[in-house]
């Protein structure tokens, strides 16, 4: 099996392709989330549709963790893989720099990640139970919009009255 921390496919994308397990409901809850965090910085496939187009991976590689296949050829996994993806949003560039330069920060996400990997129907179970059906960020649009509408009205409402004294 190859080196995991120098694996390098021959025939990289031209922008970054984070790969994960399809089967996967944890995973699908969180990429739907990175997705929207990444706005189209980066490429979301299952492993299921693009093992054949990287032999170098093994599929077992694939299938216990996810993959960040970046345009210079490299492939990091599991932690990594996604603080590298989620880095290419300005405000997650420090999640890279951390795993990168802080001591334990890195030993602590891979333990965390494989913790979570290794039991995913549980933690699938749990995010369901804390957040739903749906893991993405809120956008509070609605009441954005009636906020500004009321504070217009309060608004008229002093100008009014100060325009009638």
């Amino acid at each position: 099996m190859p080196n995991k921390s120098h694996l390098r496919v021959a025939n990289p994308p031209s922008q970054p392709l984070l790969i994960w397990d399809g089967e996967c409901d944890f995973c699908r809850l969180w990429i739907e989330r990175w997705r929207e965090m990444t706005a189209g910085k980066v490429d979301y496939t299952t492993y299921q549709e693009a093992a054949d187009r990287f032999p170098e991976v093994p599929v077992d590689e694939f299938n216990g963790s996810v993959a960040l296949i970046q345009p210079a050829g490299t492939v990091v996994f599991a932690a990594a893989a996604v603080y590298r993806s989620l880095a290419y949003r300005r405000s997650q560039e420090w999640l890279a720099w951390s795993y990168d330069y802080v001591p334990g920060f890195a030993a602590v996400s891979e333990i965390g990640y494989g913790l979570i990997a290794r039991h995913r129907k549980f933690a699938s179970a749990v995010m369901r139970l804390l957040s739903g059906q749906d893991v993405r960020r809120p956008t509070y649009a609605c009441t954005q919009r009636w906020f500004l509408r009321a504070l217009g009205v309060i608004y008229l409402i002093a100008f009014v009255s100060l325009w009638s004294q």
